[in-house]
């Protein structure tokens, strides 16, 4: 015997080989179930985008609605006792504060909308979970082979032998 893998060596060599078979079904079991979900999420993004995207039914409308309403009470409750165009520009003032609120809700939704479909991809991936047990097999079968005393005591005698010839 000139050296090779010690039975140490080759025990976690076969440990690492059971744990990447086992890494394999779990990821298996783990697709079946997940990759539907992930799959819906890289194609069609969030479900619930249409709340920031609606100017009309979204969830900007259905917050800013109950304000618009008591901006309108309160001032038809003075009627003709307001400046001229006080109503106007008040309601005017509204719709902009309204307006940008829907454009930076929209925005926000847009580039969640837009991580969720790249984290969605990313978990999609299945290369993720097998890495780890990958380089820990890597780094059991680039260990250092065990040498056998035989080895030495026989290569210097050949070295010797030819030496002498």
């Amino acid at each position: 015997m000139c050296g090779g893998p010690s039975s140490e060596q080759k025990a976690a060599a076969a440990s690492q080989n059971d744990l990447t078979k086992q890494l394999a079904a779990s990821g298996k079991a783990r697709d079946a179930f997940q990759l539907p979900f992930l799959q819906s999420r890289v194609q069609g993004g969030l479900p619930f985008l249409n709340q920031y995207t609606d100017y009309t039914n979204g969830a900007t409308a259905k917050a800013l609605a109950p304000q618009r309403a008591q901006l309108m009470s309160r001032l038809d409750r003075n009627g003709s006792n307001l400046p001229s165009g006080f109503k106007e520009q008040a309601l005017a003032d509204f719709d902009e504060n309204g307006a940008h609120q829907f454009s930076n809700n929209l925005l926000q939704g847009l580039l969640l909308n837009e991580q969720t479909k790249s984290a969605a991809a990313g978990m999609s991936n299945p290369l993720g979970y097998f890495t780890g047990a990958q380089q820990g097999n890597q780094s059991i079968l680039n260990m250092p082979q065990q040498t056998s005393p035989w080895g030495s005591i026989v290569g210097g005698a050949l070295g010797g032998l030819i030496g002498l010839a």
